[in-house]
């Protein structure tokens, strides 16, 4: 699974948290690293009893202090961004970000506006971004759940996983070679004939430019796979489970790849291709189909 672009461009500006929302989830923020924007209100500059000098202020009107070692060169009203580590409770304080004098940036011509601007869209962006990685979680359970229920059409009496391509990429956070390999080989023991599986689940049909239909992989996916016929010799075939659920699909249908060249399968064309949702392969599916 690859990331989308709003995860890029998350990882790459200096990403500042609502301090409203931090003040709502206290418990979720705990002993995490934050970056905070606003303006400095009620600063002090301290000496602590072993005369370690320290500054605290607070940003704009929560009750968010922020604390730092050293006595810092800023005054009331100055336009800052704040990046330390963000405490319900600590040290007798409660709802404490601690920070280095390194960590604290001036933003200049920083008014009421602008930072109201940059707080809403950090959290339109937090929430987009919790909201897709939910979405992926999801997709990436139905997609095992769907492997999980193709594999066990095959009689482990008649058949055998020679090899699984995994999930690599997504653990690594980077792209595996492997990864652009069909999701599992199969081996007919009997006749020790090797045949490539790539499975796919969609919930609903989708309506294309003139009938409806599904979107069964990206074009990249389908060159993949392609290749890995052509390098390794092995027959790739696409079981596709629609409508119900991964793991009881209410429709389920065995293609050859090289009737699948394009992104988009019709609804009539998949028709031609459907099978028994609970019979097993046998190896005539394959070997009869295999061109």
């Amino acid at each position: 699974m690859k990331k989308i672009g709003l995860i890029i461009i998350i990882s790459q500006i200096a990403f500042s948290l609502s301090l409203k929302e931090i003040d709502k989830n206290p418990a979720l923020y705990n002993g995490k690293k934050v970056t905070v924007t606003g303006r400095i209100k009620e600063i002090r500059f301290s000496i602590s009893k072993k005369g370690s000098k320290y500054t605290t202020f607070l940003l704009d009107d929560r009750a968010i202090r922020i604390f730092s070692f050293t006595h810092l060169r800023f005054r009331e009203g100055n336009g800052v961004r704040v990046r330390g580590v963000f405490y319900k409770e600590r040290d007798g304080f409660n709802m404490e970000i601690v920070t280095k004098p390194e960590d604290i940036s001036k933003v200049s011509g920083l008014n009421g506006l602008v930072v109201v601007g940059i707080v809403l869209f950090a959290a339109i962006a937090w929430r987009l971004y919790r909201r897709y990685k939910a979405g992926s979680d999801i997709a990436y359970k139905m997609g095992v759940d769907f492997e999980g229920y193709v594999q066990n059409l095959f009689s482990q009496e008649e058949w055998t996983i020679a090899k699984t391509a995994g999930d690599l990429s997504r653990k690594l956070g980077r792209k595996v070679e492997q990864d652009s390999e069909p999701d599992f080989v199969m081996r007919h023991k009997r006749k020790n004939r090797l045949f490539a599986i790539e499975c796919k689940f969609r919930s609903n049909l989708w309506r294309g430019k003139e009938e409806y239909g599904i979107l069964w992989a990206p074009r990249y996916k389908i060159r993949n796979y392609n290749r890995f016929w052509e390098k390794e010799k092995i027959p790739v075939f696409v079981v596709i489970g629609l409508s119900g659920t991964p793991s009881d699909p209410e429709h389920l249908f065995l293609i050859p790849l090289p009737y699948l060249r394009y992104q988009f399968i019709s609804e009539n064309r998949l028709k031609k291709f459907e099978r028994g949702i609970t019979d097993r392969f046998a190896l005539k599916e394959f070997w009869d189909n295999k061109t």
